[in-house]
This record gives structure tokens, C-alpha cells and sequence, in this order.
């Protein structure tokens, strides 16, 4: 869960950013989702990789 001051302060840099609002039961996943796309290379792939410990 996202405290109310780090909420905050997320939606204020999205809405510079995107010119919108995220919704405020987004997760924190989505704000690092929209800055890997934001800082990612124009010729880059995003990839996402699943650790599972056995």
C-alpha cells in the first residue's frame, strides 16, 4: 500500500507527465510501468522477468 504523501506526490508527477491523473487505487507497479516507457530507448524492449525460488 501507498501512503497518502507518496500518493500524492505520484499522481502530481503522472499529471505533469501524462497531462492526466492516475486513478488512486493504482499501485506502485503502475507509476514504475509508466516511467520504464517514459525512460526506455525508442529501439528498446521491455522485458519482464518472473524469479521463482524453488
Amino acid at each position: 500500500m501507498i501512503s497518502g504523501i507518496t500518493d500524492f506526490h505520484l499522481k502530481k508527477i503522472c499529471q505533469r507527465i501524462l497531462g492526466f491523473t492516475i486513478d488512486g487505487r493504482a499501485g506502485l507497479h503502475i507509476y514504475f510501468l509508466i516511467l520504464l516507457i517514459l525512460l526506455k530507448p525508442n529501439s528498446g524492449k521491455m522485458t519482464f522477468y518472473r524469479f521463482i525460488n524453488n
